[in-house]
């Protein structure tokens, strides 16, 4: 009997390494569906929103690249948005210094939702010109939609575009 046991202790680990595993795939179907949900609503919020000059997401109906999204991308279109707060860059800047919940960083985000303002991180030392063809003026916003509450986002966003 004492020999059979260090062979039922490595059964049951892998059992146990084996039930870990399909949940943590579980929570990442469970994830993308909710980042997914998630950043649809928040588009569709900013899309009708007065203080919006512009927004780019390929799962809004009224987006240039909707067609192709539509086709190719049958789970979802993403967890990331641009759009432009107003006209000026100073609208951003106090648009991004304003959000609660929303935290300021230059990354693709994670389960957080993160923001940025592309023409003054990432695309920072490219020529104007060249930042201004991909589309990034100097009020758009990077978006990048997390697991938090879609409900809770958009109360976050709005208490921060009153005061732009």
């Amino acid at each position: 009997m004492k020999k059979a046991c260090p062979y039922f202790l490595a059964l049951f680990a892998f059992c146990i390494c084996a039930l870990a595993l399909d949940i943590l795939m579980d929570l990442k179907i469970k994830n993308n569906r909710l980042m997914a949900a998630n950043v649809m609503a928040v588009a569709q919020h900013l899309e009708r929103h007065a203080k919006m000059s512009r927004i780019r997401y390929p799962g809004l109906k009224s987006d240039s690249g909707y067609v192709v999204a539509a086709r190719q991308m049958n789970k979802g279109c993403g967890g990331i948005l641009a759009f432009d707060v107003r006209e000026r860059q100073e609208d951003a800047k106090k648009f991004i210094s304003t959000l609660n919940m929303i935290c300021h960083a230059v990354s693709l985000g994670a389960t957080e939702s993160l923001i940025c303002i592309p023409y003054l991180m990432t695309m920072l030392y490219m020529p104007s010109e060249r930042r201004t063809a991909f589309g990034v003026k100097v009020n758009t916003v990077r978006l990048s939609v997390g697991i938090e509450p879609a409900d809770r986002l958009i109360l976050d966003i709005e208490q921060a575009l009153s005061d732009v």
